[in-house]
């Protein structure tokens, strides 16, 4: 397990993509998918590697910002992303507030959905991620 990386610019076609897989093929609202947002300020980068290996699956898709992380966790609510979040934050021994939105709880709507993460975001990190919509 490790998890997918992909370039930031390709964050909301792929939210775009998946939302549309979903609507066309999946009514029933199991193909729920979360994003996490994370910082991981100063640290060695073979250490998130390591942690990445440990927590996600092959089917995650990783984000790098730089220091901090978009997840897109497929197939997952906010209960599983939450559980990934602890995940990260027992590896890396610290706490840190919940920057999760999830479809189609927070919105049915990629560009909503960013939108949203990145007020999650700016509220809790003060920071504003930017995202090509």
């Amino acid at each position: 397990m490790a998890g997918v990386h992909f370039p930031l610019n390709a964050l909301y076609s792929l939210v775009k993509h998946h939302i549309g897989m979903n609507k066309r093929f999946d009514t029933s609202n199991e193909a729920e998918f979360s994003l996490l947002y994370f910082e991981y300020v100063g640290g060695n980068p073979k250490t998130i590697t390591h942690v990445f290996k440990k927590v996600l699956r092959d089917s995650d898709v990783i984000f790098n910002l730089g220091d901090d992380f978009i997840l897109f966790l497929p197939y997952t609510d906010w209960n599983g992303a939450i559980k990934v979040l602890e995940g990260l934050q027992t590896f890396l021994e610290r706490k840190e507030e919940d920057t999760i939105v999830t479809y189609p709880d927070d919105s049915d709507d990629a560009r909503e959905l960013l939108i949203l993460l990145n007020k999650h975001v700016e509220r809790c990190f003060n920071k504003t991620i930017s995202f090509t919509l």
